[in-house]
Formats: structure tokens, sequence, C-alpha cells
């Protein structure tokens, strides 16, 4: 029953991780989004993605307890977050220039002041 209880836990702190992947990267990694989701996204959604870039990315305390509760290494955790924002970079500006669909930073600075206030 113990075991049972951690394995739960461990992918309930994975699935955190895995969320972040795909906040950080907008889903465009995963399946095939329709282009008004992923290539039109929402300023709460660019807001997202910037928050969950730099969780992933900054390396903070938070980040690294999350990684041993998941029981990863938060270096290897990391750099996987790296390529696959790398990755999804590529798409997203290939997208931008084949189909004029370029996203707008002023959506997500619009959307992070509504939600402070």
């Amino acid at each position: 029953m113990h075991t049972t209880a951690v394995r739960g836990e461990v992918a309930l702190w994975r699935a955190v991780i895995d969320q972040a992947m795909t906040d950080a990267t907008l889903g465009l990694l995963k399946g095939k989004p329709g282009r008004r989701t992923a290539f039109r996204p929402s300023a709460e959604r660019m807001l997202h993605k910037d928050r969950a870039r730099a969780w992933l990315l900054d390396m903070g305390h938070e980040f690294q307890e999350v990684c041993d509760m998941a029981q990863l290494d938060a270096e290897a955790v990391q750099a996987a977050a790296r390529r696959q924002i790398d990755q999804a970079d590529f798409l997203w500006a290939f997208a931008a220039r084949s189909r004029g669909a370029v996203p707008s930073r002023k959506r997500a600075a619009a959307a992070e002041i509504a939600l402070a206030a």
C-alpha cells in the first residue's frame, strides 16, 4: 500500500513538470494543435508560457524541490526543457513566417496587468 502511494505522488509531481513543459511550448510539441489555438494564443496562454519558461529555466528552489519529489534530476529536466522550448520556438518562427501569424507580446503584457489588478 505504501509503495502505491509513493508511486502516485511521484506521478503527480511528474505531471506538474509535464504541464509546465506543455505551457512553456504552448502545446506545439503535443499532437497537432489547431492553428487558431497554437499560433494565435490568447494573452493568458502567452502569460502562462512566459511563467512556465521562467520556472523551468531559472533553476529556482521550488523547481528543484518538485524535481526531487518527482525523483528526477533537476539539471536533466532543465536540459530537456531547453531542447523542447528551442524546438517549439523553431516551429513558432516557421509558422509565423509561412502564415503571417506573428504573436503579440502586447497581449501577454495586457493579461499580466489584468491579473495583477
